[in-house]
């Protein structure tokens, strides 16, 4: 490759990457918009959108802890072909748990719970269950997360 063909190569790339960047800056602003969106009506907080820490420490913990048991487990939560797409990298953890709680919550797969702890009066809280199919075995596995105000408190995955 010529240096005159490399400079074309280089200046394609750096372009490339501008288009790049400003798609993510936009797709950021987009979900900070519906964030906020969520955030202010009352009628969206049964969505998780952000995380305890408490809960995302509880949840990594036992994801961690329940691939151990399985095969199919650990191949889905340490990626060993893939380590970026681990699902203990906090970003893709974030992912994976809010994809669960969306699906669930399109498919009405929530209840309503007195909050244990409100902040004011009538306050609610909503406990997501969801079957963990793929990684069940001999006994079936759930996922259990409880939200309130957009928050993810809690989190566990319990065989049943």
């Amino acid at each position: 490759m010529t240096l005159d063909e490399k400079y074309v190569q280089f200046a394609e790339i750096l372009s490339e990457l501008q288009e790049l960047e400003y798609n993510i800056y936009n797709k950021k602003r987009f979900l900070q918009e519906l964030s906020e969106e969520f955030k202010n009506n009352e009628a969206f907080s049964c969505i998780g959108i952000e995380f305890t820490a408490h809960a995302f420490k509880q949840i990594a913990e036992r994801l961690e802890e329940i691939s151990r048991l399985s095969p199919i487990i650990y191949k889905d939560v340490f990626r060993p072909e893939d380590q970026s797409k681990s699902l203990l990298i906090p970003s893709n953890l974030k992912s994976f748990i809010i994809t669960l709680l969306s699906n669930a919550y399109k498919k009405g797969n929530f209840q309503e719970e007195k909050s244990k702890s409100p902040k004011s009066s009538g306050d609610f809280e909503y406990r997501y269950t969801i079957d963990m199919k793929k990684w069940s075995g001999d006994k079936d596995l759930q996922f259990i997360a409880i939200v309130e105000d957009n928050y993810i408190k809690t989190g566990f995955f319990n065989w049943v």
